[in-house]
């Protein structure tokens, strides 16, 4: 076949292209025509350069002289293989016209694409002489799809790792599209084309199916962002937990798109920490009863001994250490539990006003005995009567006396613990505890508030767990407050809390706080006639307890009973004026027993206390729900106990 151009443009000097004369009629005229405006060779059969124009040597950065002589695989990349080399030349053989994309390299190394056209020119016998091949620089195109191809493909590898997908939903019509990811995770072929509504609800969980249909109805009338977790069953049996977030499409309206992603593993981590936390719950739970059991019967046998009031000195000093060191491990217990809640988000604070002036007079009356011992100085700098908190008032006052009880005992022998009060600018109250104490490394100060980190002090005879002033953090930031600290080396030290204020409470709220009006009440006076107490506690150290302490008041009897079983018939047949019952015994729990005498008629007036060492966050709500006329938990307070029984029996008096 014989290739010739017809009709061509009148034939140009040569000189006036540099067109060497040994091309052909036919290539010379198409070279006159295109050489202006694309990058153009010309080769002989074998591939020896006869021509490039300018733009060839630009793009290549080869000159003419480099290139004219020279076979053409001197621009040969190495990036096709050589069957592409092979086929290429098959069609030009033929006579055919080849187009396609090439990869060549440039003088000094570098890889350009070119769109290329390669026409041959025939002798007489029917073979390529010469072709003239017309290219298009296309590299930034090329550079441009291998990004979008390089992002693509990371594009799929993150939905593939995150097993997250994408879909639309034209909400007039209903008809969905999902991308392939959605299919996968659905466990559907995309073969079965476009999923209608009926794919969806055949897909979705029977427990879910009810709820994601009220959600879905109500994004179709006011379409906005949301997010559902819900339950799939998949063809193959398979249930997995699906999160599907949706929008509003910005450019289409009645459009919605979103993603949906596979989080079952992400269920199952929650579910695994639930159940861990809840083990973690009931493991301190029951710890905290054993321990504070032992715990009664030390504390409450060396208050007993103390009130004697015949002991020797030797004898009174040793009580005294039992009572210092029961009521520090008591403290450890209790501060581990509040940690233990406060992290698994478990603790409920009660916020309410609080009367300042009362309750920081509680914690210095609370520090004096210790700040007595070290010959220090308790002041309280300036009124605060006036001045009310919004906050929980047994967690402040647990922050106050744990900041206090550090002043004391991080001071130094006759030294200062001073107290103030103000409000700042803001309308927060600030209450700041000064020592005058060894202070805080300036580099130390960061680690303050880290759990079980006490700065050094861990070799040192000062007690402490490191705990205490994380959980005073915790509770302050729950109440919305916060707290800090400023301290120099040799100097003292001064923490601070901010609080809310409560503004003009000393008109509607009385001077005395509700919790120091539970806490006080009248001693025990002479009685009008002997008051009968049932006591149901299985453990006997607790039961000797409580006869040691009752048996110096000859106005009470009291009645005890291990059992629970034998503690119902001797309150049925004494009808006493108090039943004191312990929550965990054998056979029947403590509600079991509540439970039975406030069904009876005979009984059920009369007033039941809880006695018990289950003093976790909601006991004591749980107790009062279940109908206990208080709750005390062990170890007991002598002055509370005994408060608390004055206050139900001498109503009750026959």
């Amino acid at each position: 076949m014989t290739t010739s151009i017809q009709n061509g443009p009148r034939e140009t000097s040569p000189s006036d292209f540099s067109i060497p004369n040994t091309l052909s009629t036919g290539a010379r005229r198409l070279l006159a025509v295109l050489d202006m405006h694309a990058i153009v060779s010309a080769a002989a059969s074998d591939g020896t350069i006869l021509y490039v124009n300018d733009k060839f040597c630009e793009v290549s950065g080869y000159s003419r002289e480099e290139l004219l002589g020279q076979n053409h695989r001197i621009l040969k990349s190495g990036f096709h293989p050589q069957d592409f080399y092979d086929e290429l030349w098959s069609v030009l053989v033929k006579g055919g016209r080849w187009q396609g994309e090439l990869c060549n390299r440039r003088k000094d190394g570098s890889m350009y694409w070119v769109a290329s056209t390669i026409v041959p020119f025939m002798d007489e016998m029917g073979l390529p002489a010469q072709y003239i091949s017309v290219r298009t620089n296309i590299t930034e195109l090329k550079q441009t799809q291998e990004a979008l191809g390089i992002a693509e493909s990371r594009y799929r590898e993150a939905q593939r790792i995150a097993r997250l997908g994408h879909w639309t939903m034209d909400l007039e019509t209903g008809v969905t599209t999902w991308c392939d990811m959605v299919y996968e995770l659905a466990g559907l072929d995309p073969a079965i084309g476009t999923p209608n509504q009926q794919v969806l609800y055949d897909l979705i969980h029977p427990d879910d199916l009810e709820r994601f249909r009220e959600m879905e109805a109500g994004v179709r009338v006011t379409p906005r962002s949301n997010s559902w977790d819900f339950k799939i069953v998949r063809p193959d049996g398979e249930t997995r937990c699906m999160r599907l977030r949706c929008v509003a499409h910005n450019e289409r309206v009645g459009w919605m798109m979103g993603t949906v992603q596979d989080v079952t593993e992400e269920k199952l981590r929650e579910l695994e920490l639930e159940q861990a936390s809840r083990a973690k719950s009931e493991f301190l739970s029951r710890m905290s009863h054993e321990l504070r059991t032992p715990m009664h019967a030390i504390l409450g046998f060396a208050q007993l001994m103390r009130m004697e009031g015949n002991l020797t000195e030797e004898h009174a000093d040793s009580v005294s250490e039992i009572l210092r060191a029961g009521c520090h491990l008591l403290e450890l217990i209790n501060e581990v539990l509040d940690l233990s809640r406060i992290e698994t988000g478990r603790q409920i604070l009660s916020l309410q006003p609080v009367q300042m002036d009362n309750l920081l007079q509680e914690c210095l009356v609370q520090v004096e005995g210790d700040a007595r011992q070290k010959g220090l100085t308790l002041v309280q700098s300036n009124a605060s009567a006036s001045l009310w908190a919004f906050a929980d008032r047994l967690r402040l006052r647990q922050v106050l006396l744990n900041l206090l009880s550090n002043a004391v005992k991080y001071n130094r022998k006759g030294g200062n613990v001073t107290v103030k009060c103000a409000v700042t600018a803001s309308e927060w109250l600030r209450v700041s505890v000064i020592d005058t104490g060894v202070g805080i490394d300036e580099a130390m100060q960061a680690d303050l508030f880290t759990p079980f980190n006490r700065l050094g002090q861990e070799g040192s005879t000062i007690e402490g767990t490191g705990i205490g002033l994380v959980i005073a953090k915790r509770f302050i930031e729950m109440m919305g407050g916060r707290i800090g600290v400023a301290s120099k080396k040799g100097i003292g030290s001064t923490f601070w809390i901010e609080i809310p204020l409560v503004i003009g409470e000393d008109e509607v709220f009385p001077k005395s706080s509700p919790a120091e009006a539970q806490t006080k009440g009248s001693t025990l006076g002479p009685a009008k006639a002997r008051r009968k107490i049932v006591y149901i506690e299985d453990n006997p150290a607790n039961l000797r307890f409580m006869q040691q302490l009752l048996k110096r008041r000859p106005d009470i009897i009291l009645l005890v009973s291990e059992d629970p079983f034998e503690g119902l018939h001797l309150v049925r047949r004494e009808r006493p004026h108090l039943v004191l019952l312990d929550i965990n015994l054998p056979g029947m729990d403590g509600y079991a027993v509540l439970k039975q005498l406030k069904a009876d008629k005979f009984t059920q007036s009369i007033p039941v206390i809880a006695v018990s060492a289950n003093a976790m966050l909601g006991d004591e709500q749980t107790g009062r729900a279940a109908g206990f006329d208080d709750y005390l938990t062990k170890p007991l307070d002598l002055e509370l106990l005994m408060t608390t029984i004055e206050r139900h029996v001498g109503s009750n008096v026959a």
